[in-house]
């Protein structure tokens, strides 16, 4: 049996929402393997002082799908 799977990239939370309804229970790697390609083609990372960087664009997080995230590492971790 055929099924339509549909994939929406328009935010991180349509992309999320929409790789979670992309299951084939005929093949349990499916959606693992539709998982490792929309991330492998994902920009890495940049990391930057907040304190620094004015354009509010620069805080939002596609993969956690949050407009504003920031991350604190303590430097005793270091």
């Amino acid at each position: 049996m055929d099924k339509y799977i549909g994939i929406s990239n328009n935010t991180g939370k349509e992309l999320a929402d929409s790789l979670d309804q992309a299951v084939l229970l005929a093949h349990p790697y499916f959606n693992t393997m539709l998982r490792m390609l929309a991330t492998r083609c994902m920009m890495q990372a940049v990391y930057f002082c907040s304190g620094f960087e004015s354009d509010i664009k620069s805080f939002e997080h596609y993969g956690l799908a949050t407009p504003i995230y920031t991350h604190f590492t303590s430097p005793i971790r270091r």
